[in-house]
């Protein structure tokens, strides 16, 4: 796996803040915007009219809307999780043009963060989407080592070119330009099984006990009691890649039909099939409002998560940042981090839902965005919607 372009992308999003010197007092939020505030970003985090969305790739940066990566997600979760939804995005093309800048320009802005400090220590508006990139990245490291081609879609340096990465519960679609014959030639272990909407699916294939890889036609299960049958590439995996994305499950205990998740997600991108978006009005306005950036994080009705569904620890351990902070449950959240270079301005958008009534709009000022320059909320009801801004003050 190539670490350098990830740690690049760490730096920009959890090292930030490491040397940052963040002015306000903790719990002190100025509203006022500066003198030489563009207005790139309102007080409510929406964009301007003037289409000033520059920066590295800044003409793929989308700010407004439903984000387009939201396209992928289906009506129904995916994957081997029950219930609820883990979501992390990566804009990886902007992080990549970052990484050719002489210095990372982001480096004087952002919460205070030292040595001693954990991530759950930091203002959740920009901790959370960390965590998110957190997720991603360890997954990638060792969810997909039953896909040989995997580590090229990473390396900046291989024949692929990778825009954007999701991660939804434990399915990955990377989209980018990608040549097919290539990375089916390094996919040992899998057989073509189909096609669905322009992508070729494959499947892990069955090694038969006479040695020659083909299947001797038992109607056995691999695992069976005397069958010594097994399966290269790992049970229930699959993937489908076209010249345009690749979708891949990774490898996860108790996956049993893997080309069935990739198939409703494809579904769902080609319109095929209703999208989650399509369906839940309150998803919808979360990723509207907070699903923006080049790093977004997301847990939807992550309450409904038991512990042995997520490595034994349950759906908190991936937003440690809030577990001591409110009585209150916190049924779902969706949060986006955007570096803004024409402004030198990191932009972070939360929507947080709690279980039952929200705390008070005293207590969530003063733990979610408290340590931003600029900063705006909205309540409506369970759900709290929180935009902050970090920049360099004159």
């Amino acid at each position: 796996m190539d670490r350098r372009r990830f740690l690049k992308a760490a730096a920009a999003a959890a090292a930030v803040p490491a040397v940052a010197g963040c002015t306000e007092e903790e719990g002190d939020v100025d509203l006022t915007p500066t003198d030489d505030d563009s207005g790139t970003e309102s007080n409510n985090g929406e964009s301007d009219d003037s289409g000033n969305n520059e920066g590295p790739s800044g003409d793929h940066i989308d700010r407004e809307g439903v984000p387009e990566y939201a396209r992928w997600m289906p009506a129904d979760s995916v994957g081997t999780f029950e219930d609820g939804r883990l979501i992390s995005y990566l804009n990886y093309r902007w992080v990549g043009e970052l990484e050719e800048l002489e210095r990372d320009p982001f480096l004087d802005i952002g919460p205070e963060f030292g040595p001693e400090q954990g991530i759950e220590e930091v203002d959740p508006l920009f901790g959370t989407p960390v965590e998110g990139f957190t997720f991603l990245l360890t997954t990638i490291e060792f969810g997909l080592s039953a896909y040989a081609f995997a580590e090229a879609l990473v390396d900046p340096t291989s024949e692929f070119d990778t825009d954007h990465i999701l991660l939804m519960n434990d399915l990955f679609v990377f989209e980018g330009e990608y040549d097919p014959e290539a990375i089916v030639a390094d996919a040992p272990g899998f057989e073509k099984s189909g096609e669905s909407n322009g992508f070729d699916i494959y499947e892990s294939e069955v090694e038969s006990d006479n040695g020659d890889g083909d299947d001797d036609g038992s109607d056995k299960e691999p695992g069976d009691e005397d069958d010594d049958r097994e399966l290269v590439g790992g049970e229930g995996l699959a993937f489908a890649v076209s010249e345009d994305a690749v979708v891949l499950m990774t490898s996860s205990e108790g996956l049993e039909d893997g080309r069935k998740h990739v198939e409703t997600v494809i579904d769902a991108a080609e319109g095929e099939a209703d999208s989650w978006m399509d369906v839940d009005e309150n998803a919808r306005e979360a990723f509207e409002r907070s699903g923006h950036g080049q790093y977004v994080f997301a847990g939807w009705e992550t309450g409904s998560l038991g512990e042995d569904d997520i490595d034994g620890e349950g759906a908190g351990m991936f937003d440690p940042s809030l577990d001591d902070r409110f009585e209150e449950d916190v049924d779902s959240f969706v949060n986006g981090l955007d570096h803004d270079l024409d402004n030198l301005r990191i932009t972070g958008r939360r929507t947080t839902i709690f279980a039952e009534d929200a705390p008070s709009e005293d207590e969530v000022d003063q733990e979610i965005g408290y340590s931003t320059h600029q900063r705006d909320s909205e309540r409506n009801e369970a759900t709290y919607h929180v935009t902050g801004s970090w920049f360099e003050e004159e």
